[in-house]
């Protein structure tokens, strides 16, 4: 195998990589914090590829305008389901919450083949098509963008949880709402507030990915599925674990289409995982932790 092949094909894998941690971490970041399952979340990215696609048929080349304004209702409309939808069934446990998010990830889906259509839509590329030269390497560009917008945006939102105060509040919510509510602090917006940044993130992932793929209703499961995977991998709510997960699998998905047949690639990403698994249930960087909720 040639070694320059090699290297440029890892270097494809943490760009995928980069993606899907962004799925995990926005997905840990709702489970974490309200201990909901949400199947829906890769369908927040492909909601946000969709509103961004809008707005940049209304503005052409405002890429990153549109960037923000798909992220922003994507967010909003994940506060609004969570408030409306999520929290009158926390009550009655994680299955209910669960069931329901595969219910709104079907709604999301045709909703956007209704007000979208079916066809595949492509979106422009707003880091160029054309390689460039790395340490004598040819890399397009948007491999190297995705990859350094992923570290950053993980350190963001980690000095966020970490050091701010609503921050605090969402991760003392993680760890015993009802306590957290003794202390004051208003869960229920908490909870919202989860789900505005999970929608945030998923739509920032799947705007970032739009342009080189292509869009489709059902882009979300392409999209959400290797996020998830990425998520239990690293341990769910760990940042750092979502952010090495998703660079691990996306190596392994990127490698073993070189070292076996393209079509028996998926089976490499299961068996790593099931491996993982077996070896510490929790992930990589997964935590035991007891959780109590208001009943």
């Amino acid at each position: 195998m040639n070694s320059t092949i090699l290297v440029q094909t890892i270097l494809s894998g943490l760009a995928a990589g980069g993606l899907y941690a962004l799925v995990a971490i926005s997905f840990g970041i709702v489970y974490r914090t309200t201990r909901v399952f949400n199947f829906a979340q890769g369908d927040f990215g492909a909601l946000g590829a969709y509103v961004a696609l809008s707005v940049l048929a209304a503005l052409p080349g405002h890429y990153w305008l549109a960037l923000v304004i798909g992220c922003l209702a994507v967010g909003t409309f994940a506060a609004a389901i969570e408030f409306v939808a999520i929290r009158p069934l926390y009550r009655l446990g994680e299955l209910y919450t669960f069931i329901t998010t595969i219910g709104l990830s079907f709604a999301i889906q045709s909703g956007i083949q209704q007000i979208w259509g079916p066809f595949v839509r492509v979106m422009p590329n707003p880091f160029g098509d054309q390689a460039i030269k790395v340490l004598g390497l040819r890399v397009v560009p948007d491999k190297i963008w995705i990859f350094s917008i992923a570290i950053l945006l993980t350190g963001v939102l980690f000095v966020f949880l970490a050091k701010t105060k609503y921050g605090t509040a969402m991760r003392a919510c993680a760890q015993d709402s009802r306590v957290a509510n003794l202390l004051g602090i208003r869960v229920g917006r908490m909870f919202s507030g989860a789900f505005f940044l999970s929608g945030v993130v998923g739509a920032f992932a799947g705007i970032l990915i739009a342009p080189i793929t292509y869009l489709q209703p059902t882009m979300g499961l392409q999209l959400g599925v290797p996020g998830y995977i990425a998520a239990l991998l690293g341990g769910l709510g760990s940042m750092p674990g979502a952010l090495i997960g998703g660079f691990i699998l996306g190596i392994v998905q990127a490698v073993s289409v070189l070292v076996i047949d393209p079509r028996y690639s998926p089976v490499a990403t299961y068996v790593v995982f099931v491996v993982v698994l077996l070896v510490r249930a929790r992930g990589l960087f997964g935590e035991e932790t007891v959780q109590g909720r208001l009943v």
